[in-house]
């Protein structure tokens, strides 16, 4: 059987347009904020 990897959990990810914290069954456990896109090449 082959050695699993070990990868650290991020539970920290973008979702919806939300800045969201999961639990580790992906549900999602708090929104912090409302993720916006800066583009700084553009401005």
């Amino acid at each position: 059987m082959p050695k699993k990897k070990a990868t650290a959990f991020n539970p920290i990810q973008i979702k919806d347009g939300w800045i969201v914290r999961l639990y580790k069954d992906g549900r999602i456990k708090s929104k912090i904020a409302p993720y916006e896109v800066k583009h700084p090449k553009n401005s």
